[in-house]
């Protein structure tokens, strides 16, 4: 199951693929290190993509 993902603080966007039962906005803090991150829509993933990277 794909989740999308902002680090906003550090200007940078993930997409992990979890197997079923793990992919909690939890989850993605520990994976990540930080609290510093929101779970995000493909279309807003793809608007910060463009932006990230300019």
């Amino acid at each position: 199951m794909k989740r999308y993902y902002d680090l906003y603080e550090e200007r940078l966007i993930a997409m992990l693929e979890w197997k079923e039962g793990y992919g909690a906005l939890t989850d993605a803090k520990k994976h990540f290190g930080t609290d510093a991150v929101r779970e995000i829509e493909v279309e807003e993933f793809n608007r910060l993509e463009k932006e990230y990277c300019s």
